[in-house]
């Protein structure tokens, strides 16, 4: 909303025509912020002379464009098509951004909220609405833990990060992903237990693979 403060009495000062265009200018800005759709205010006061001292800011408790309020990088429309209806995939989105950090390692994933999540390497999106369903990771250099993340990708079928050098534990919000159908993990440095409440293992298995080099 813009505002207009302050109001000129032309009688009070020696010169009206000056206050006038102060006047008009300040009508200007008006229609023009009204427009743009801006929140910009113009502050009339009189100055320590008797001339009328201008300033323009922003309105009192409104963030100037960018400053607040920016869409989060997966729903900036770029990565996700339509993010409003794959709410789900959004997070997905989310997800692998964060597990990307942790175990990035040298394998330098394309995974980047510049580019739309389907061109992003070995990840594969399918259903309506859209969810990330296949994770292909095997051989990729990746280093660090296992993220925890992963676990947020529920509708995840397909997970393979064998042959890579992952090491510590299997996190246990992996325990999450109920429709997991294949899981490969060879090749690694993990040790440890598959999640207890890992719905597609009957039991909990404790095992130990060995490292690449």
């Amino acid at each position: 909303m813009v505002k207009i403060r302050g109001d000129v009495n032309l009688a009070q000062f020696g010169n009206p025509r000056f206050c006038l265009a102060v006047k008009l200018a300040a009508a200007l800005l008006a229609t023009l912020a009204v427009a743009f759709g801006s929140s910009l205010v113009f502050a009339e006061t009189i100055g320590s002379d008797g001339i009328p001292a201008n300033t323009f800011g922003t309105e009192p408790g409104v963030s100037e464009p960018g400053a607040s309020g920016a869409l989060a990088p997966c729903a900036n429309g770029t990565v996700v098509p339509s993010p409003a209806s794959n709410p789900g995939l959004v997070s997905d989105c989310e997800a692998l951004l964060a597990a990307n950090v942790v175990m990035g390692g040298t394998g330098n994933l394309n995974w980047s909220a510049d580019r739309d999540i389907n061109t992003w390497e070995d990840v594969i999106v399918a259903g309506t609405p859209l969810r990330v369903t296949h994770l292909y990771l095997s051989s990729k250099g990746l280093h660090g833990s296992i993220p925890a993340e992963l676990g947020d990708l529920t509708k995840l079928r397909d997970l393979r990060l064998s042959s890579n050098s992952l090491a510590g534990s299997i996190p246990v919000e992996m325990g999450n992903l109920s429709n997991l159908q294949y899981f490969l993990l060879d090749n690694n440095g993990l040790t440890g237990e598959v999640p207890r409440n890992w719905a597609a293992w009957p039991t909990s298995k404790t095992w130990t693979s060995t490292a690449t080099t």
